[in-house]
């Protein structure tokens, strides 16, 4: 049990003076070893460092693969965000294109029912059109007829003139009311095919853009699908070196501990032959205790 102690007592890093008992009369014999310097001692030390600095150069080498790949990754995503941009501009001037295209068709199509419905209208006011023009020619006629076969003062010219343009006036009036009822004619006669013309176009419209959002959707779904290879590839790459980060490190530790199940050998040893009951694996400057490194150095050497 004394050996045992002994062995644990090397792994303190830090002892107080007053927990070790090395106070005058105590009996305590103590003694302490650099442990640096018998790692370095060791036959197996070089190979402890090559590893170790092989296993630091593999995990700087992965974190800059990490580090590369991150933004290559960062990279592609806002190329593939710039990308899905510009396929909804496209998709949407597509949209748009189609959609005009569709209601000139449609209104290619209209422009006969409007001119039919354009004649029926001129039939049902034919009348009451020809009427109103007899009428007020008839009287713009006589006026005419006046002022280029009368002699006049002025201002019987100038009244005559005012009264041919106020009759003017009126059957303008009369025209546009009648035109007026032709339009309603029209967009009564017209309304059916106008409103199934509206129709037609809004549901092509929606079958449109149904159709092609659903081809964006498709078109993003793949390029998240590609984009995502990318960090599962590495992933994969990141997968073996962290395999062989282990694989290094394992044999360090078994190197590790190899070394220091020799050390704490020959120390164990030391202290069985000198009867020390306590050793340090640090320089205590303020207990008085024997330096053992050089004996275990030697022994480590003749172990080789």
């Amino acid at each position: 049990m004394r050996y045992l102690q002994i062995a644990l007592l090397m792994f303190i890093a830090v002892f107080c003076v007053s927990a070790c008992g090395n106070l005058p009369g105590s009996g305590e014999k103590i003694a302490y070893l650099n442990w640096e310097e018998a790692v370095k001692s060791h036959s197996r030390h070089e190979a402890l460092k090559q590893g170790k600095a092989e296993y630091d150069k593999l995990l700087a080498y992965r974190d800059q693969q990490a580090d590369i790949a991150r933004k290559q990754i960062q990279g592609l995503a806002l190329l593939q965000k710039i990308k899905q941009n510009s396929k909804s501009s496209y998709y949407e001037a597509d949209f748009r294109t189609s959609l005009y295209a569709k209601q000139e068709i449609e209104q290619h199509g209209f422009r006969e029912v409007l001119q039919k419905a354009a004649a029926e209208a001129d039939e049902i006011l034919a009348a009451e059109r020809e009427s109103i023009e007899k009428d007020y020619q008839l009287r713009m006629f006589n006026i005419r007829l006046q002022l280029e076969a009368v002699r006049m003062k002025p201002e019987q010219r100038q009244a005559l003139q005012d009264e041919l343009h106020a009759i003017r006036m009126e059957m303008d009036g009369r025209l546009a009311q009648l035109n007026q009822r032709k339009a309603e004619i029209i967009a009564e006669k017209t309304a059916p095919e106008r409103e199934a013309m509206q129709q037609r176009i809004a549901a092509y419209a929606d079958e449109l853009r149904g159709e092609l959002q659903g081809r964006l959707r498709d078109d993003i779904a793949k390029d998240d699908k590609d984009l995502q290879q990318g960090p599962e590839a590495f992933g994969k790459v990141l997968e073996v070196i962290d395999k062989r980060l282990d694989k290094i490190k394992e044999g360090n530790d078994k190197i590790a501990g190899e070394i220091r199940h020799d050390i704490e050998s020959k120390v164990a040893y030391l202290a069985k032959e000198r009867g020390y009951t306590i050793v340090f694996n640090k320089v205590k400057v303020n207990v008085k205790a024997d330096d053992i490194t050089k004996e275990v150095v030697s022994e480590l050497k003749k172990s080789k």
